[in-house]
């Protein structure tokens, strides 16, 4: 009997994946290629939106509502992951959730400080008429900020990428693989006691985006995703 079910769908796999790959050529291009390097934030800021939208009206693993969850019940967690007795989920958990909205957050922030230091800096792109004129008073601040959250991006992004494989290897199951077909295994082996038991154990039912506002804390480059944390994309 097949075990796999369906988890991600085509626009969460597609947004963490084109995300990854144009932060890579936004690293890549940020000296020597500017309007490449702009280029890259133009079309992931594109993404996050849509991702955001997403987040409200796509299917149950990719909305808010199913992976954010309140500060406690995600500290609660963390604490029975760091001694690999968490639960896994089918979608992302508690953690891995916080680990997405901060990545979407530093994501879109360098984004958006991008565009604002190309505008001031070098008379550039949308708001090169709204920043032109004074903007190259604050240029350097603006570089440095944007400079912070590339810098975070890359923090958040290793941590993405370790837990993945801690996860894989905790659970056995191919998490990068997950994120390429969309399927994972419905059930899985409880370590404790090594019975088959169900994978959802209720936490793949988050709070709702507004409660989420005013005491969760906490996606999964994202927006989700992606930019591919704890775990998933």
């Amino acid at each position: 009997m097949n075990d796999n079910v369906k988890v991600w769908d085509i626009f969460v796999r597609f947004f963490h994946w084109a995300v990854a790959a144009l932060l890579a050529v936004a690293y890549l291009t940020e000296e020597d290629f500017l309007t490449a390097h702009a280029a890259a934030g133009y079309v992931i800021l594109f993404l996050i939106a849509g991702r955001v939208l997403w987040g409200f009206i796509g299917p149950q693993h990719a909305r808010f509502a199913d992976f954010v969850h309140p500060l406690r019940r995600t500290m609660d967690y963390l604490k029975d992951a760091l001694r690999f007795r968490h639960a896994r989920t089918l979608g992302h958990n508690p953690v891995a959730g916080m680990m997405i909205l901060a990545i979407i957050f530093f994501v879109a922030m360098a984004a958006v400080t991008g565009v604002m230091v190309y505008g001031a800096g070098e008379h550039a792109g949308p708001l090169a008429a709204l920043l032109a004129p004074y903007g190259w008073r604050y240029a350097d601040a603006l570089k440095e900020l944007h400079e912070f959250f590339a810098g975070g991006i890359l923090v958040l992004a290793g941590l993405h990428v370790a837990a993945a494989i801690i996860e894989s290897l905790h659970f056995k199951e191919n998490l990068v693989l997950a994120m390429f077909t969309g399927y994972k295994k419905k059930t899985i082996i409880d370590r404790s006691n090594n019975d088959e038991k169900s994978t959802d154990d209720g936490y793949g039912a988050g709070v709702q985006p507004v409660a989420c506002a005013a005491g969760a804390g906490g996606d999964g480059p994202g927006f989700d995703e992606g930019v591919s944390g704890g775990g998933r994309g």
